[in-house]
């Protein structure tokens, strides 16, 4: 089964990168610099900082709908030059490969209605197509979101905008 991998777009975050430090605090972020052994993931082009990158950390909603008690936002790094948006069908990027990374089908109406824990390296495998009235997959940890429109047969593992 495809599935297609896609970081976020880096526009939204672009105004962050020009803030002052109390800006950033008042915004709920704050201004890195990658350390020599820099784990820091972000979210745009799904590669780690490289150590001395200046990175942003904020949080990002990634389910918004107030009327869903799945409604959530999660800390997220940018990189000030990220380059172009990841975004690729059947591949896995290196950053995603070795973490663990929770899947959850969501119906029309936000609910959570099928679920599975996996790894990068293992998703390929993973079919969450067999939740009864899924609309999407969502998967979500500190660097992904991943989604499936089980309706078609195919699953995207990456962000949609809805």
């Amino acid at each position: 089964m495809d599935f297609r991998i896609c970081g976020l777009g880096y526009e939204p975050f672009a105004a962050l990168f020009e803030m002052s430090e109390r800006e950033l605090q008042k915004h709920g972020s704050v201004r890195r610099v990658a350390p020599p052994d820099s784990t820091y993931p972000c979210r745009v082009s799904l590669r780690h900082a490289t150590p001395g990158e200046t990175v942003i950390l904020t949080n990002y909603v990634h389910l918004a709908d107030p009327e869903s008690p799945y409604r959530s936002l999660g800390p997220i790094f940018v990189r000030r030059d990220p380059g172009p948006t990841f975004d690729r069908v059947n591949e896995v990027p290196p950053v995603l490969q070795a973490r663990p990374l929770s899947l959850r089908a969501y119906d029309r109406h936000n609910m959570i209605v099928a679920a599975e824990v996996t790894t990068g390296d293992a998703l390929p495998e993973v079919d969450c197509s067999g939740a009864t009235g899924s609309s999407v997959c969502t998967c979500t940890t500190r660097l992904m979101v991943a989604t499936s429109a089980a309706s078609s047969g195919r699953r995207a593992v990456g962000w949609v905008e809805r």
